[in-house]
């Protein structure tokens, strides 16, 4: 049986599938992966927000934060989501990534500390669950 696509090269659905899961084991948060250019590739949504440029841009930005600082970076999207990713490379270029997020109310739940979710932890811990 061949494996399935998820729309980023390099990135089969096994593997998405089996990191998707891990990690919405370990923190409540799915996975979805994006193209180089940010738009939607395989992976459930967690934004409700869809074909807004602003957030495809968003999501390329994080991409591109992540391979310059060797470590995902959290992003303020538009929809009022904070979000990580990590890219997916070949060749030396971005491919596409892995993304993950939560809303702004998740992670601050009185808009001020203590802090519900460690975005620092959970953005390495997705780092290092790709590498492997």
């Amino acid at each position: 049986m061949q494996n399935q696509d998820t729309g980023v090269p390099g990135l089969e659905l096994e593997v998405f599938a089996r990191l998707d899961r891990q990690y919405r084991e370990r923190w409540g948060i799915g996975l979805y992966a994006v193209r180089a250019d940010g738009t939607h590739a395989c992976g459930r949504r967690t934004c409700t927000v869809t074909g807004d440029p602003t957030c495809d841009q968003t999501r390329a930005f994080a991409l591109q934060e992540a391979l310059r600082w060797g470590d995902p970076s959290i992003v303020f999207c538009p929809a009022g989501r904070l979000l990580w990713a990590i890219p997916v490379m070949h060749n030396e270029r971005i491919v596409g990534g892995l993304v993950a997020s939560a809303l702004e109310k998740q992670v601050f739940p009185n808009g001020q500390a203590p802090v519900r979710l460690d975005l620092r932890r959970a953005a390495t811990e997705l780092r290092v669950m790709a590498e492997r």
